[in-house]
């Protein structure tokens, strides 16, 4: 083989290399184009993310709030019907009481 057809062979080959390369740039450029504005949108779906698990632990800590208020307000409504109960008790035996020292009066006993 002659030497001098060897650098032609090369250079053909190389450039042909070039240019599958070059258009491999062009590609990739393509691809990049397309992708970063979907790239962007996942950012912004990662924030929404991150600000929806912000609400609902807002909204978490609401319900626990009202369950806790809830039970609250019932174990007060208990203590509120046992006093009304109990007040209802010493009005009753009040009463009895008075009429009973009515009736030990009457009778002369006291």
């Amino acid at each position: 083989m002659p030497k001098k057809g060897q650098p032609a062979k090369s250079n053909t080959f190389l450039k042909s290399q070039l240019t599958k390369i070059g258009l491999a740039v062009v590609k990739i450029q393509e691809t990049l184009d397309k992708t970063l504005p979907t790239l962007a949108t996942k950012t912004e779906l990662a924030q929404l993310r991150t600000e929806l698990r912000g609400e609902m632990a807002s909204k978490t800590q609401m319900a626990e709030f009202e369950m806790t208020t809830k039970k609250e307000f019932a174990r007060i409504e208990t203590k509120i019907d046992n006093l009304d109960k109990a007040v209802t008790q010493v009005v009753l035996l009040k009463d009895h009481e008075q009429r009973m020292a009515r009736l030990e009066e009457k009778a002369g006993i006291a």
